[in-house]
């Protein structure tokens, strides 16, 4: 969807909530002059109080993004005892306390509180009419209205409700409206079965009783509504707390680079509907991560780089403020409240994470409570992420002036040597009109070749490493899949223990040394059948290769090594002692091989 279409459907939905707002004020107004407080008001005020408990203690129900109350007995009740002009009238001034206190936006409050009236209004008309028109007497005549007033005033509810979630441009889905159509449903039958029993029981008690019959079943209606709204907010608590635990702990044990495995974690922890993750580099910002409602092409102006770096404390900003950010074009327009949190470390700003919501509701204290916590942990982990790029430019640069010290020393040196050898038989060969001969040019040609293998060996080390691209598991199945493919050998994997982060140069040890063992076996030792586990010790990590080849003598191998082109066992043991690594190699003729390598966490 498009900023247009957004803009538009917001316009749209904007001129429906203006509507609704009309016509609902418009019988909240007119019913003003109707009211009557003078008769029973001390049963008055106690509904009144009960209405402010239940909008005061809302209950998730079925999904955590939604809340639901238990106000509508109460509504009813009031209808009946007071008539519809004074509960319209007692209800949306408890709507108004309710609204101030969740610091609810000034259009979001006047719509639900017109959207309710309609509702009653509609239900109560439709009830008038229904009696007008049908009228009879026969047993359980007000559980049938009871019956139909509740099924009239959700029906209009929900009606109302949900054409708004279809005209604006916010995410709603299938899902969600199932989610939320199946909680009304269980409220209005949980109301339709509470006040069918009020109206039966007190049929059976005298008159002088039924005022207080009624003010205690909803007062213990109340109680078991407060009871599952403490119970089920702490529950949500814990889930959040919980999540918030699991995101630090990966957070801190990640690989950095697959910090984008994590974005729906963060994104559920907090009920994000859109977030950015943004890291300061050489004084730049750049974008690290994003998820949800962001733009496709995020640009950093200069205005926006200079709010960036202004911002040191966390920030919540909402409604038409919004417009005024130069971070809004960061978010999509139907993002209407964000929060700012700087992830500071060691007093210098190494990042900003932005969320935002759909909602203009904002942020709860415990949210903000738990984004700081995140904050602290992603400071950290971008810290960490950047002496690891350090580190790694500096293996980089190192590794160049090796390359560049053995191309110059080895090769270099050999091809000068050549070529100084033939110019001066050249130069022999014209001053005394001789011949070459061919044992000085198989001369040539030997070096040359050795020359040649000192080349494709620096080539060799200059590939891309499969881990480095994949990780360690996957660049083993992938090599294991690619082997099957071009060989008969039967081989299978298998994995041991809790995987956990190992640096780069490690898992390419290990990667090196089981394609080199791997195509031994397949190569020479011509196998049928090769098993090869990877195992993640609490100690070390090991790799075991194993085979039914025709094994070979470990001594031939070693002598043999000394003069193999590339990449032979003495190699490998030479590559395994720099990591501190454990290389052990169990064969023999005709017995197979098995090569084992352990390198300790420490290490």
């Amino acid at each position: 969807m498009t900023d247009k279409e957004i803009l538009f459907r917001k316009k749209v939905s904007n001129y429906y909530i203006i509507l609704i707002g009309i016509l609902g004020w418009a019988f909240i107004l007119y019913s003003i002059p109707f009211v009557a407080f003078s008769e029973k008001p001390i049963v008055l005020l106690l509904l009144m109080v009960l209405m402010l408990l239940s909008e005061y203690f809302q209950i998730p129900l079925f999904c955590i993004r939604m809340f639901s109350t238990m106000t509508f007995p109460i509504l009813y009740i009031m209808n009946v005892y007071f008539g519809i002009y004074t509960a319209i009238i007692v209800f949306a001034i408890v709507l108004i306390f309710e609204s101030f206190h969740h610091k609810r936006s000034l259009h979001s409050t006047i719509f639900n509180i017109a959207q309710y009236t309609l509702s009653l209004v509609g239900a109560d008309w439709l009830i008038r009419i229904g009696m007008n028109t049908y009228f009879m007497e026969f047993p359980y005549e007000n559980v049938l209205i009871i019956l139909a007033f509740t099924a009239l005033y959700f029906l209009i509810n929900n009606v109302t409700n949900d054409l708004l979630f279809f005209i604006r441009p916010f995410p709603f889905t299938k899902s969600e409206w199932k989610e939320k159509a199946l909680q009304e449903w269980v409220i209005a039958t949980m109301s339709i079965v509470l006040l069918a029993f009020l109206d039966i029981y007190t049929d059976y008690l005298p008159n002088n009783v039924h005022d207080f019959t009624t003010i205690l079943f909803l007062s213990i209606w109340i109680v078991i509504a407060m009871t599952l709204s403490i119970l089920t907010r702490a529950r949500i608590e814990r889930q959040r707390l919980n999540g918030l635990s699991i995101l630090s702990t990966e957070l801190n044990r990640i690989n950095t680079k697959d910090l984008d495995d994590k974005k729906s974690l963060l994104a559920d922890t907090f009920n994000a509907n859109a977030f950015v993750l943004l890291v300061k580099d050489n004084n730049a910002w750049k974008l690290l991560l994003k998820d949800g409602q962001v733009k496709s092409v995020v640009e950093f102006s200069d205005e926006l780089s200079l709010y960036l770096d202004e911002v040191s404390d966390m920030t919540v900003v909402t409604g038409k403020d919004i417009d005024q950010l130069p971070c809004n074009n960061i978010f999509n327009k139907m993002i209407l409240s964000q929060i700012f949190s700087p992830l500071i470390i060691d007093n210098e700003k190494v990042g900003m994470l932005i969320v935002g919501r759909v909602s203009e509701i904002g942020f709860s204290f415990d949210e903000i409570r738990s984004l700081t916590v995140l904050s602290n942990v992603l400071a950290s982990t971008l810290r960490t992420r950047a002496l690891i790029l350090e580190n790694e430019k500096l293996l980089i640069l190192e590794e160049r002036s090796r390359i560049a010290r053995d191309i110059h020393d080895g090769i270099g040196q050999s091809l000068a040597g050549i070529v100084f050898q033939m110019e001066s038989s050249l130069r022999k060969k014209s001053e005394y009109n001789g011949d070459i001969s061919n044992q000085q040019i198989e001369k040539w040609i030997d070096k040359l070749r050795d020359s040649l293998k000192e080349l494709r060996q620096s080539i060799y080390s200059l590939r891309t490493c499969p881990v480095e691209k994949h990780g360690l598991k996957r660049a083993i199945e992938e090599k294991i899949r690619n082997i099957e493919a071009e060989e008969k050998a039967s081989i299978t994997f298998t994995q041991r223990g809790e995987p956990y982060a190992l640096s780069y140069q490690v898992e390419k040890v290990i990667y090196d040394i089981f394609q080199e063992s791997l195509q031994n076996s397949v190569k020479h030792s011509n196998a049928d059948k090769i098993e090869v586990m990877l195992k993640y010790g609490r100690e070390q990590t090991m790799i075991k290769i194993k085979d039914d080849g025709i094994g070979f003598s470990l001594y031939d191998k070693l002598i043999k090594g000394q003069t193999e082109p590339h990449f032979g066992i003495l190699t490998m043991s030479e590559l395994a002692h720099d990591f501190g690594a454990k290389l052990e190699i169990d064969s023999a003729e005709g017995k197979g091989t098995e090569i084992r390598l352990g390198i300790r966490h420490f290490k």
